[in-house]
C-alpha cells in the first residue's frame, strides 16, 4: 500500500473544510434524531416506536447486509492508484467524463474484495449466526406483541432464515450486485461532480456519501428482499455519510489519501 507524498497534497480549501463541518453537524443530529425520537416515542407509547434493542438490529442487520458495499468504496482507492481511467482520459462536452480517480484496477480490485467480505459474511451468517440467534431463543422474542409492524430482528425462525440463511447461489449474487452497485454509484457520483464543474477532490456533500449506498443498497434489495427495507434504508442513508468520513479522515492521517473526505 503506497503512501502519499507530503508534496503530493495541496492545502485544504477554508470553504471546503467548513463545508464539511456543517456537513458533519447536520448528519450528527440527524443520527441521534433516528435513535432518540423512536425511543422517547416507545416511552410514552410502545405501540408506535421502538427501544434500545430495536435500534441495535437495525444497525447490525444494515451493516451485515451492506458490508460488500462498504468494503468496495473503502478499497476502490486503494487499488486504483496510478491505474488506467475508465474514461480513457476522454472528454463529454470540454469536460472529463470521469477523471483519473476512476480506475479499472480501482473497480476490479474494490468490487471483488467487496465481493469477498460478502460471501465471508455469508458464512458467518450461516453457520455461526444463525444459530447463536436461535441459542440465545430470539427467534420466538418479540419486543412488543401489541403491534406487529414494529421493528424487531424477526419473531420466528423462517423469517429468521430468509435473512441469516440464505442460498448459497442468492449469497453470491446479492453480494456480486451490492459490490458492483457500490462501484455504479460512486462512478456516477464522479461522473456529476465533473458535469457541476466540481475538481477532483472538492466535496460535494451527500453525493459524496451516498452515491455509493444508495445503489448498493437498491441492487442488494432487488436481489435479496428483506423485511422492512425501508428502515434499514433511512438508517443507513444517515449512518453512512458519518462512517464515510471517519474512514476518509482516519486514511487521509495515515496519508493514504489526498483529501480527509
Amino acid at each position: 500500500m503506497t503512501k502519499i507524498n507530503e508534496n503530493e497534497r495541496e492545502e485544504l480549501d477554508k470553504r471546503d473544510v467548513n463545508l464539511m463541518k456543517w456537513f458533519c453537524i447536520i448528519f450528527i443530529g440527524l443520527f441521534l434524531g433516528f435513535i432518540l425520537i423512536p425511543i422517547i416515542i416507545n416511552l410514552i407509547n410502545p405501540v408506535w416506536g421502538w427501544n434500545t434493542f430495536d435500534f441495535l438490529i437495525i444497525l447490525v442487520v444494515s451493516l451485515l447486509w451492506t458490508v460488500p458495499a462498504l468494503a468496495t468504496n473503502a478499497t476502490m482507492v486503494i487499488f486504483g492508484r496510478n491505474g488506467k481511467p475508465i474514461d480513457n482520459g476522454k472528454y463529454f462536452k470540454g469536460k472529463r467524463i470521469l477523471g483519473d480517480g476512476k480506475t479499472w484496477q480501482g473497480m476490479i480490485g474494490g468490487v471483488l474484495f467487496g465481493f469477498i467480505i460478502g460471501m465471508i459474511i455469508w458464512v458467518l451468517n450461516y453457520f455461526v449466526i444463525f444459530y447463536a440467534v436461535k441459542t440465545l431463543g430470539l427467534e420466538n422474542f418479540k419486543l412488543n406483541p401489541t403491534n406487529g409492524d414494529v421493528i424487531t430482528l424477526y419473531t420466528n425462525e423462517q423469517e429468521i432464515a430468509s435473512f441469516f440463511r440464505v442460498l448459497p447461489n442468492v449469497a453470491l449474487i446479492t453480494s456480486f450486485f451490492t459490490a458492483f452497485g457500490a462501484f455504479l454509484g460512486d462512478m456516477i457520483g464522479s461522473g456529476l461532480k465533473r458535469r457541476f464543474n466540481y475538481r477532483r477532490g472538492a466535496p460535494l456533500p451527500v453525493v459524496d456519501q451516498l452515491d455509493f449506498i444508495s445503489f448498493a443498497m437498491l441492487f442488494a434489495y432487488i436481489t435479496h428482499p428483506i423485511k422492512n427495507f425501508w428502515i434499514y434504508f433511512i438508517f443507513m442513508i444517515i449512518f453512512t455519510p458519518l462512517v464515510h468520513l471517519l474512514a476518509n479522515i482516519i486514511a487521509y492521517l495515515l496519508k493514504l489519501k489526498k483529501e480527509p473526505w
